[in-house]
């Protein structure tokens, strides 16, 4: 029984009461405000018939009003003798009764079930008997109290073990996605509930979860009918940004909220006062009412995704500014020359998706990406009169540039979150057949980055003008390429690339070159 209930003890625990204290030589009765007393289980038998009397019953209507805990025992008829104990007060079908303690001394006859006891032991007897009482009422206190910690230990348990295995795969790094709907669907699972889902608010700079609805769990049409209720579901905690429980969905009269199902929990996520996001979910599939133990648990789960959606909008703001910063690098090394206005950019894109379609993950085909910005950026240790020389270069000149990718990788080296990039800097102009540099490697001896960014970057060269010579076509280009396969370039690869839509391509070099005519780009 919890500490802070006023009920009584159950009848079993009455009965087994009673019997301890009859061992004693008292009996534990129940007395109403008449005056007339009862057994455990009514029978009124074993009473003695003085009871009965009028003055009997007169004395002990003004033992039901005057006696207090701790009180010593009050003589009611001629060796009857009414004791209090500290058991509460409870209701039977006839109205309120009291438990009091009735003893018998040897001037009354003895009878059936009646415990006699010897005069001079009344109070004694009274004494004991009430402290087994008030033991008892302790015992069932603490078993209570136990109970109700054993639950509030489990529901610890389940809310720190969910958190705990959550925090593990928290990163900004990760997929977000993936990260989200775990988080809903464990939720889902330890509170049992027949659905939940997240839905994060549209944010000014849009990033990839902005505006998205995660669902897990059993809703038909789930994120038609989540996304139909987003506007009432943000109406619902938008003021005061507290969690709130909807025992009747149907009552709030919002139509497109009654889908979502009999009784809604929705739990704001919210950051120093922003509200990012509204955690909702429906119905315990057992059937049980919504209660605050589900909200607690949702409102500790929505402070770890309001501190995760923060700091995923955060990453994608330093992601952002980080590749807008390569890509001005790179852009200000490419306008050295005219004629390579935006090449890094374009060949950061076409690396990227041959990344994508050699199976790389999209984590990696990124960094492809980056690398494809920076492979060029050793070239701001060339001298830009070898750079930008019209017609052909010299031998002297030519080593020169062949420096590029060396330099480029030095640039890096030192950048500890840039050193998976080194490779596509570095062998970009090696060749599948060894006759490239600056290291001469040969087949798969060459980095992928590498060999993903040798085909991208021959490419936009060979579809961009020069001084010593115009572009050439894109049939022409991809021509040249298929006849170096396995030459200059991996032949595993190459498939990949020529089969690749050139649409964004062709886009970005329209914008790179818009004062540029370049011939063939539909050939």
């Amino acid at each position: 029984m919890p500490a802070n209930s006023t009920q009584p003890e159950t009848p079993a625990d009455f009965d087994q009461l009673a019997s301890r204290v009859w061992t004693l030589g008292a009996n534990l009765v129940s007395l109403r405000p008449d005056g007339t007393l009862r057994t455990s289980h009514g029978e009124c038998s074993i009473l003695p018939s003085a009871l009965t009397a009028p003055a009997a019953l007169g004395a002990a209507a003004t033992a039901w009003r005057e006696l207090k805990s701790g009180q010593p025992p009050v003589q009611v008829a001629t060796g009857i003798w009414l004791a209090p104990t500290c058991l509460p007060d409870d209701q039977d079908e006839t109205g309120q009764q009291r438990h009091v303690l009735l003893l018998v001394d040897d001037r009354v006859d003895q009878q059936k079930g009646l415990r006699v006891i010897d005069r001079d032991d009344v109070a004694r007897i009274a004494s004991i008997a009430n402290w087994l009482c008030e033991n008892s009422q302790t015992t069932a206190r603490q078993a209570g109290e136990i109970d109700s910690l054993t639950r509030q230990l489990g529901a610890t348990y389940e809310e720190l073990h969910l958190l705990y295995t959550l925090s593990n795969q928290m990163t900004v790094a990760g997929s977000a996605d993936q990260f989200l709907s775990t988080a809903c669907d464990e939720l889902r699972e330890v509170t049992e509930l027949t659905w939940t889902a997240l839905l994060v608010t549209d944010s000014d700079e849009p990033n990839e979860i902005s505006g998205r609805t995660i669902i897990t769990g059993q809703l038909p049409d789930g994120v038609k009918v989540i996304n139909g209720a987003r506007a009432a579901l943000f109406e619902l905690i938008s003021t005061t940004l507290d969690a709130q429980i909807v025992e009747d969905v149907a009552g709030l009269g919002q139509p497109s909220l009654t889908p979502l199902g009999q009784s809604l929990l929705v739990v704001p996520v919210a950051r120093e006062g922003a509200l990012l996001g509204v955690l909702v979910a429906a119905d315990k599939t057992d059937g049980e009412a919504l209660s605050s133990v589900e909200a607690k648990l949702f409102h500790s789960m929505a402070g770890s995704l309001a501190i995760y959606l923060e700091n995923t909008t955060l990453y994608a703001d330093l992601q952002a500014m980080f590749v807008g910063t390569l890509q001005a690098l790179s852009a200000s090394i490419d306008a050295k020359d005219r004629y390579t206005r935006g090449h890094s950019e374009r060949v950061a894109l076409l690396a990227r998706q041959l990344a994508e379609a050699a199976g790389l993950d999209p984590a990696a085909a990124e960094r492809v990406y980056l690398s494809g910005l920076l492979h060029d950026v050793g070239k701001i240790g060339v001298p830009e009169s070898v750079l930008c020389k019209p017609g052909k270069l010299t031998n002297a000149e030519f080593e020169q540039i062949k420096r590029h990718p060396t330099i480029g990788a030095h640039i890096i080296a030192d950048i500890r979150k840039m050193n998976d990039l080194i490779p596509g800097v570095l062998y970009h102009h090696e060749r599948w057949d060894g006759r490239g540099y600056p290291e001469g490697l040969s087949g798969d001896a060459i980095p992928l980055y590498g060999r993903l960014i040798c085909l991208a970057d021959s490419f936009d060269a060979m579809r961009s003008d020069r001084t010593y010579r115009a572009a050439m076509s894109h049939t022409q280009t991809i021509n040249e390429i298929v006849e170096n396969t396995g030459s200059q370039f991996d032949p595993e690869l190459t498939p990949l690339f020529v089969n690749l839509s050139f649409d964004a391509f062709y886009n970005m070099l329209r914008t790179h070159q818009v004062n540029h005519t370049f011939p063939g780009a539909a050939a």
